[in-house]
């Protein structure tokens, strides 16, 4: 690909264990070879097509343009942008990984960006930290527009792994460089305010729940995006019953799934029976909380593994406050073989929480119970400055120790379950 021809022989080259001597004999001098390999010399084309032949290069690599290059680089951030996995796969693996291997002495920072954006988009983290950590070490070189992704692809890095509080400190970050310069800006910007509205619900920080989740909602309209429309709606429904205000919670719900049915998406509809039941749950109507959420597991056919193990873990607690023990452990049984598949021996919010559940319904002794919120919980919830989700392990805590007559222990964690704001580590 014009300067690249040096790169790709030189490559092929070294892959077939031959020394330029080698490869130029009968060819062309040493001294020429090493300076196509050097890139201060690009060669003729009968010269390329000989050079190629000697060693088995595959002729449309040694065909790439650099425009055709940068027109199959573009392409590729187009599939990441739009989340397009099995597209942006396709031209990666086929194209852009080969064409990096050979060019990797050259650090290409937009590229090397955008591969964070690929592994996070397949959900590898294991190569998304490996790509994170490099680019780290580049971060003091990068311009203002590779900020802006640098700042937003770790966001989506670190919410992905429950730090929610720090992915939205990230993605405000990213916003102060968004108007600058982005290319499709009207979408990174739609992208971005919803992103920052979902960490900042999951951080319990409400006032950007609001301000960012309106901004986003009049761009999905003015975009005629109608699935966006209907998520961000089901977000203001969790919104306002945080707050407990399940009037406006209902009235939103109903606007997202007048917008689910109308496009006939059975994953939405799924979400907004889901968030039905958690209102009637939210102020203990119980019965037809889990009407909701029984029609809700009916749907969610199409929904990720995550969806599915979440609302199984609703309907089991609502069956728990029913005392319906049957229920309860059919769920429960159903739910460890899933979260078993899905996960192994990962440890996060929703393995947790099933830890929990197991305790509370075997009502297994309270001792036992604080040694595993002391081992386990604490310092999960604490690495992500989750004090929010510890406050409310911490009172099932309590509420164990209260039922076994463990009154001043009881009292104690209560005490602790209070102090939301002002967190003290046991």
């Amino acid at each position: 690909m014009d300067t690249k021809i040096g790169q790709i022989i030189k490559h092929y080259r070294l892959k077939a264990n031959m020394t330029q001597a080698d490869l130029a004999d009968g060819l062309i001098s040493v001294s020429y070879l090493s300076k196509i390999e050097n890139g201060n010399q690009i060669p003729p084309g009968d010269i390329a097509e000989l050079l190629s032949q000697r060693l088995d290069i595959p002729v449309e690599l040694m065909h790439q343009s650099k425009d055709k290059y940068d027109k199959l680089v573009e392409k590729w951030i187009g599939y990441l942008l739009e989340e397009d996995v099995d597209s942006a796969v396709n031209i990666y693996e086929n194209s852009i990984k080969q064409i990096l291997e050979i060019t990797n002495s050259t650090i290409d920072i937009p590229i090397e960006l955008h591969k964070f954006r690929y592994f996070l988009l397949l959900h590898d983290l294991n190569q998304a930290m490996q790509q994170h950590q490099h680019l780290n070490m580049q971060s003091k070189k990068f311009n203002k527009m590779e900020l802006y992704y640098w700042y937003k692809y770790s966001g989506i890095f670190w919410n992905a792994q429950e730090y929610h509080r720090r992915a939205l400190q990230l993605f405000l970050k990213a916003e102060k460089h968004i108007d600058e310069f982005v290319l499709h800006e009207q979408k990174e910007q739609t992208d971005l305010y919803y992103r920052l509205a979902s960490a900042a619900s999951a951080s319990n920080d409400l006032h950007n729940v609001y301000q960012y989740n309106k901004k986003a909602l009049n761009l999905f309209r003015s975009r005629y995006l109608l699935e966006e429309c209907s998520e961000s709606h089901l977000l203001f429904s969790k919104y306002f019953r945080q707050i407990h205000d399940y009037t406006q919670a209902w009235k939103c719900t109903e606007i997202a799934e007048d917008i689910a049915s109308k496009i006939n998406c059975p994953t939405l509809l799924a979400k907004c029976n889901e968030s039905y039941g958690s209102i009637e749950v939210d102020q203990q109507h119980y019965q037809a909380g889990i009407s909701y959420l029984l029609k809700s597991y009916e749907l969610c056919i199409h929904c990720t593994m995550e969806q599915k193990i979440g609302l199984i873990l609703k309907i089991i607690k609502v069956y728990y406050y029913q005392n319906s023990h049957a229920e309860v452990r059919k769920w429960l049984d159903q739910v460890l073989i899933t979260v078993q598949e899905c996960y192994g021996n990962d440890i996060n919010k929703l393995t947790l929480d099933i830890k929990m559940l197991e305790h509370r319904i075997n009502q297994t002794n309270p001792f036992a119970l604080e040694s595993f919120i002391k081992k386990d919980i604490i310092p999960y919830f604490e690495e992500r400055s989750s004090y929010n989700e510890l406050q409310l392990y911490l009172r099932q805590l309590a509420d164990a120790y209260y039922y076994h007559e463990q009154f001043q222990l009881a009292a104690y964690y209560y005490q602790k379950s209070l102090k939301t704001d002002n967190y003290l580590p046991i």
